[in-house]
């Protein structure tokens, strides 16, 4: 009998322990469950530490669903693991002392071409693009096509949103953004240009009194890239932290429409009469989202080369073959692939001059040479 009493008392035990296991789970699992998402924050020698600090709270406490750790961008970044990073900020700070390695650089490059989006403020937009005219920093990430000149001035600033920008539109705090909208400005970058054709559906904001792009938003491979020239994430202005709020959300994929659709893929190819190390041009630059979002671009030139990342590319071969090209155009959430075969043929053969007395005849052939040949044939989907 007292074994009995034993044993039903330890049953009991355990039982009221699984109990308690479980209600402890049930309260530290979070809404989405065990798979929040990992974000980093950048800190570190010349970065703004209130900028890094607020966009912490603002993710942990308004985005939510977030585990959020800080890495320091000159000491740790250069060997961090990137690979379960799904968002990384690049706060503002002293532009031109700002200088990561370029170990650190690679690194952010290939996490976003992966698919981790990149939010930058100010400085952390400026070192984004690919030049900066005028300044002297180098190992710009160019997670942007184009540049973006280095401005002054500081204090409240009117910004023209489109609000009805998917990014946006879509975002949880849609309603709290208004077509102008005040943001502090201090210093850093007065306007965004890109320098090739085929961005699209890439302007979020413009500056109201120079109406230049101020607020952009692109994909660099798979990741979704947010610049603001703006400082959305003062701590002491949290009527701006809106915004931090719906780069996050898009950044994160968390604010795609359930329906989204895919992107319209439209190319041109030289497919064939191509030759040896002759500079050749490929285009995606008619391609769009039916919903109006950014789409990024991944050129494999089947070559052995490095992938390419714009809707505009040039490539040359160096040897003669047969090479099949991929294009993938993505949204971030939905990918079109196109593939193409291209020939590459040896060059051409110069005719040797005749002699003096043949003058002529040379010219003829040399004339019926030049009417023989024939420009690059293109493929148009």
């Amino acid at each position: 009998m007292k074994k009995y009493e034993s044993t039903l008392k330890m049953k009991n035990t355990n039982t009221i322990q699984l109990i308690r296991l479980l209600a402890l789970l049930i309260v530290l699992t979070p809404a989405n469950g065990f798979c929040k998402d990992t974000c980093v924050v950048l800190v570190g020698n010349k970065l703004n530490s209130r900028s890094s600090n607020s966009v912490k709270s603002i993710l942990e406490n308004k985005v939510g669903d977030c585990y959020v750790y800080s890495l320091d961008y000159l000491k740790e970044l250069p060997t961090a693991d990137l690979s379960s990073v799904k968002f990384m900020y690049f706060p503002g700070g002293k532009y031109f002392s700002i200088k990561p390695s370029a170990e650190a650089v690679e690194n952010i490059r290939k996490a976003v071409v992966r698919g981790m989006g990149y939010f930058g403020t100010c400085g952390g937009s400026l070192i984004a693009v690919e030049s900066t005219p005028h300044s002297s920093v180098r190992n710009q990430l160019s997670l942007f096509p184009g540049h973006q000149p280095f401005g002054g001035g500081t204090g409240m600033r009117r910004y023209n949103f489109n609000v009805a920008h998917p990014v946006v539109a879509n975002s949880s705090v849609a309603d709290s953004i208004t077509p102008d909208f005040d943001i502090h400005y201090n210093g850093g970058g007065s306007d965004f240009q890109p320098t090739v054709y085929g961005l699209v559906n890439w302007v979020v904001a413009k500056d109201q009194q120079r109406q230049t792009p101020a607020m952009t938003t692109t994909l660099f491979g798979r990741g979704r890239v947010f610049l603001t020239v703006a400082h959305p994430e003062r701590s002491w202005i949290p009527a701006t932290h809106p915004v931090v709020v719906l780069a996050a959300e898009w950044c994160l994929g968390r604010s795609d429409p359930e329906k989204n659709q895919p992107p319209i893929v439209k190319t041109c190819i030289p497919i064939k009469g191509s030759r040896v190390n002759k500079q050749l041009t490929f285009s995606a630059v008619r391609s769009d989202d039916p919903e109006g979002y950014p789409i990024g671009f991944i050129w494999n030139f089947g070559d052995g080369s490095d992938p390419a990342y714009r809707p505009l590319e040039k490539h040359k071969y160096t040897n003669i073959g047969v090479y099949t090209i991929t294009l993938t155009v993505t949204d971030g959430r939905n990918e079109v692939t196109r593939t193409k075969e291209i020939t590459i043929s040896a060059n051409e053969q110069t005719t040797p001059p005749k002699a003096a007395a043949d003058n002529k005849d040379s010219k003829k052939t040399n004339a019926s040479m030049n009417q023989k040949s024939r420009k690059t044939p293109i493929t148009n989907d």
